[in-house]
């Protein structure tokens, strides 16, 4: 008796404290994981940019959805993370880096070559590396270069002796010339996640990542096709070849893909038909990249026009003058125009084959806007500026410079039926 007089009293006393106690946990949870997360963040633990999904962290912290969904409310109104409907929740990585980095702040930045080809004077990456380095200098900082040889991050980057990173061009381990491949593509994206696991702010320049955590500086292909295509349609030319390759490679096939895109957009005939790939970098087997030309303009009469994507105009017009072409009269030809136009008294530092003509009509690579606008954006991540999850793809515009490569369609390959539009023709 004495006995259930005590137990009673006790167990009543134990229970009620215990019902506030869980209550207090449960409300104070939330606040216990967003610090948990935010610790996780700055410690770089979340490497794919973003956190896992809302269940695997109910399960990891052993918590209901309703905790997990309210302390990440508090990381968003941080700062730290954001959310994209459908996607997941992403680290918004300048305000994690700016955690991350602290006073510790070197002024360096590092050019990180993709490539390697920065030794070939005159050619894209070299130019691209001495804008860049301007740009930094302008900026108050001062240049690292490093490579990505052999796949190993560099040490400045590792050891976080640089306050940001812009990698430049396509890292692949394969060093077979004038192949890529899509295991090229993943090794690519596998290199770019070492580097960001530095911690470390990166811009990519002219890079296929598809990596969240990164901010990316491409030409803008499609705008640069548009323009392309619309001067020529303009000349009266509706079926328009293009010819460049290896498609594999990640400039080259945007490029195409552009001009597919922009043809259908503008009305005029597309398809795989009017590709003229290249099987091998047409550097590398100058003859069949001729002979294929040849063989396309031979076989479909009624193509009046081309853009060449790789940077070998002087082989595609071999290729149209083995055919019977003459240009501008009977073809008409634009070019991008990966290496400058050489200019009269300029020392030539490349390969005379690839020279631009004087009188070709040209998509010019933008190489000091390109610089400008990844290295305006490297340091503003730097320096602790937030930027939405949609303004972390930049795009930059080609110019066009017009030549007397463009010319109206020859009455003699108007194809049946088809009125010459003479109103833009000069």
């Amino acid at each position: 008796m004495y006995g259930g007089a005590i137990s009673k009293p006790e167990h009543t006393s134990v229970a009620k404290p215990a019902r506030r106690s869980g209550r207090a946990a449960e409300s104070s949870a939330y606040v216990r994981i967003c610090q948990s997360l935010r610790s996780a963040i700055q410690n770089n633990e979340f490497p794919a940019g973003r956190l896992p999904t809302e269940r695997m962290l109910c399960v990891r912290h052993d918590v209901s959805i309703a905790t997990i969904r309210r302390a990440i409310d508090l990381l968003v109104e941080e700062g730290i993370v954001m959310r994209r409907q459908g996607s997941g929740t992403y680290i918004s990585r300048p305000a994690s880096v700016r955690l991350l980095a602290g006073s510790r702040r070197t002024h360096m930045l590092c050019y990180l070559s993709g490539t390697g080809t920065e030794s070939s004077i005159g050619n894209f990456f070299n130019r691209l590396m001495i804008a860049v380095q301007g740009q930094i200098e302008q900026a108050g900082y001062a240049t690292v270069v490093a490579s990505a040889k052999l796949g190993r991050v560099p040490m400045p980057v590792l050891k976080q002796k640089v306050d940001g990173v812009l990698v430049a061009g396509t890292y692949y381990a394969r060093s077979v010339p004038g192949q890529f491949t899509l295991a090229d593509v993943r090794a690519n994206n596998e290199f770019i996640r070492r580097v960001v696991d530095a911690g470390i702010p990166v811009v990519t320049v002219s890079n296929p990542t598809d990596c969240q955590s990164v901010y990316r500086v491409d030409l803008d292909y499609d705008a640069a096709m548009y323009a392309a295509l619309s001067h020529l349609q303009a000349a009266g030319h509706r079926r328009i070849a293009v010819f460049g390759g290896p498609r594999e490679w990640p400039a080259f096939g945007q490029r195409i893909d552009a001009f597919l895109r922009q043809a259908r957009k503008l009305g005029l005939d597309s398809g795989e038909e009017l590709v003229v790939g290249y099987r091998t970098w047409a550097y590398l087997d100058r003859e069949s990249a001729i002979r294929r030309v040849c063989d396309h303009v031979c076989a479909d009469r009624s193509t009046t026009a081309g853009i060449v994507v790789s940077g070998t105009p002087s082989l595609v017009q071999k290729g149209l003058i083995e055919a019977g072409r003459r240009l501008p009269e009977d073809f008409s030809l634009i070019s991008f125009a990966d290496i400058p136009r050489a200019e009269v008294g300029q020392p030539i530092f490349i390969d005379p084959d690839l020279e631009i003509n004087r009188g070709m009509a040209t998509l010019d690579m933008p190489v000091q806007e390109l610089a400008r606008t990844a290295i305006d954006r490297l340091v503003a991540v730097v320096e602790g500026q937030r930027f939405e999850f949609d303004q972390q793809h930049l795009h930059v515009p080609l110019a066009f410079t017009s030549g007397i490569s463009i010319h109206p369609i020859s009455p003699s390959f108007k194809q049946d039926g088809q009125q010459k539009d003479t109103r833009y023709a000069r």
